[in-house]
C-alpha cells in the first residue's frame, strides 16, 4: 500500500517524472501526461479562485 502510494506521487509530481525520465523508467507515460495537466489546471483554478479581481467600490 505504501509503496503504491509513493509511486503514485512519485509518477504525478515533475520532479520525480524528471528522475524516471533521466533513468530511463517511466513506465506509464499518458499517467504521468495527466497527471501533470490535472495539476496545472487544478492550481490554475486555485490561483483564479483566490486572486480573482475584487469589486473594489
Amino acid at each position: 500500500m505504501k509503496r503504491t502510494l509513493y509511486q503514485l506521487v512519485l509518477d504525478c509530481l515533475p520532479s520525480g517524472q524528471g528522475i524516471l525520465m533521466a533513468n530511463r523508467e517511466l513506465g506509464r507515460p499518458l499517467l504521468s501526461l495527466a497527471a501533470s495537466g490535472v495539476i496545472a489546471l487544478a492550481t490554475t483554478a486555485a490561483g483564479v479562485f483566490a486572486f480573482g479581481k475584487k469589486d473594489l467600490k
